[in-house]
């Protein structure tokens, strides 16, 4: 009886194991003859330097976004002579002051700041071109 689970258990362990057409690691990676383009293929998906270029080119469409995102605001609060004794305690004699910051951008600063964003991500995405031919 021991010896039938057993056996059951190694066949069920090698069919798992024996996809055919792929490697055990489940990825995309094929054995055996595969064809020129299936190479090809391959090593454009999985290049390391495609796939850094790929991240490049991503982020510089990221920073290309945030160029042409106007400054925050910024808003302070402050409270003076909190928390005195006698008539000057908690808030009733407390002096605050709300101060609101914006910041104006003169002279076409985020156009510039965004055409240099376009013109950085044209660049990687350039390079990402020449670094697919490569391969």
């Amino acid at each position: 009886m021991k010896k039938n689970k057993l056996l059951h258990v190694s066949i069920i362990i090698l069919a798992a194991f024996s996809v055919p057409g792929y490697s055990e690691s489940g990825s995309k990676e094929p054995i055996g003859e595969i064809a020129l383009s299936q190479a090809l293929d391959l090593a454009r998906e999985y290049n390391p330097d495609i796939l850094s270029a790929r991240h490049d080119l991503q982020a510089a469409v990221h920073r290309k976004t945030q160029a042409g995102v106007r400054p925050n605001p910024n808003l302070s609060i402050e409270a003076e002579n909190v928390l005195g004794k006698n008539e000057l305690k908690a808030f009733d004699s407390a002096e605050n002051t709300a101060q609101l910051e914006q910041t104006l951008q003169m002279g076409g600063k985020r156009s510039k700041r965004v055409q240099k964003a376009e013109l950085d991500r044209q660049l990687i995405a350039f390079d990402l071109s020449a670094r697919t031919l490569d391969v």
